[in-house]
């Protein structure tokens, strides 16, 4: 009687064992799928929206990373450099200074590239922008890990230093990612930087002597704006382009000057993601508005003075 009895308690106990486990395993298989498909939306949501609310040009940006290598040949001699059919003479150009571009910027940094670099050259001007989503009058660009040079930048004999501006832009991007590099670290800074180490890039249109003649009339970039992906720090800025890239290398170069130690440790700082603000104020042990407010003043004080 007593092991019927256990008999009967054992096999109900294994029913409800069974059927809590059907009813389990469709509720797990279910959560799994969920966690999965919220993953895949909270990947995607920022890159669509960002792609609705910014227009083509940041959408054509997103997937230049895909297209870096469509219709392009690969330099016989140097396969990083890829080229469309009537851009042979400018890839030529671009294989003889490369290696000693990277130097420069490996020498600055104190560190090497960690991935493969890949620049492309496009033939035209329009396929320039077609290809990487850059403004019209682009020179280059730096995106996903690519360098991109347009036929501007031969045709104003500017390619070298366009080339040393955005493999600076590179060495931080490759390490961080595209977004948090546009997102984390304000544009007069790392524009600034860029321009700074590539001698002038970018901002030939302007010298320090008008650049600093709008600062000290008020006419400069603002440090104070936070910024976001969308518009990303100093990004918004009434500035002529050039004018915005020599002010922000000024300022720059008056950092690096200022305190060149904590300046480089500052860098690796921004390449190991860690908080811009945060980083500057315990290398500088002020904010970079307090410094401004320093350089500012020293160039009214040898303006008046000379």
């Amino acid at each position: 009687m007593l092991k019927a009895a256990r008999s009967t308690v054992a096999e109900n106990v294994a029913c409800n064992n069974e059927s809590t486990q059907k009813i389990a395993h469709p509720l797990a298989k279910r959560r799994y799928i969920m966690h999965k498909t919220n993953r895949v939306v909270l990947w995607l949501t920022p890159l669509v929206f960002l792609i609705l609310t910014t227009g083509c040009t940041s959408g054509n940006r997103l997937l230049s990373g895909l297209r870096y290598k469509n219709n392009v040949i690969s330099h016989e001699q140097d396969k990083r450099i890829l080229f469309e059919n009537d851009a042979k003479e400018n890839a030529e150009k671009i294989r003889l200074i490369l290696d000693s571009c990277i130097e420069v910027v490996t020498d600055f940094y104190g560190s090497p590239f960690e991935k493969d670099i890949y620049i492309t050259i496009s033939a035209t001007q329009k396929g320039h922008v077609r290809r990487c989503g850059d403004f019209e009058k682009s020179r280059g660009m730096a995106n996903w890990g690519r360098v991109f040079i347009s036929p501007l930048a031969f045709s104003s004999n500017t390619y070298t230093s366009i080339l040393i501006h955005e493999l600076t832009h590179l060495h931080t991007i490759e390490k961080i990612g595209i977004f948090h590099y546009i997102k984390a670290i304000p544009a007069w800074f790392s524009e600034g930087l860029s321009v700074y180490v590539s001698s002038g890039g970018g901002a030939e249109s302007f010298t320090d002597s008008q650049a600093i003649d709008w600062i000290i009339k008020g006419k400069h970039f603002d440090l104070t704006n936070k910024g976001s992906l969308l518009k990303p720090s100093g990004y918004v800025s009434t500035l002529p382009w050039p004018m915005f890239y020599k002010q922000s290398e000024l300022f720059v170069k008056y950092l690096s000057f200022y305190d060149s130690t904590n300046f480089k440790i500052l860098l690796r700082d921004l390449e190991q993601k860690k908080n811009f603000k945060k980083s500057f104020v315990t290398r500088y042990q002020t904010l970079p508005i307090e410094i401004f407010e320093m350089f500012l003043k020293e160039k009214r004080t040898a303006r008046n003075s000379s």
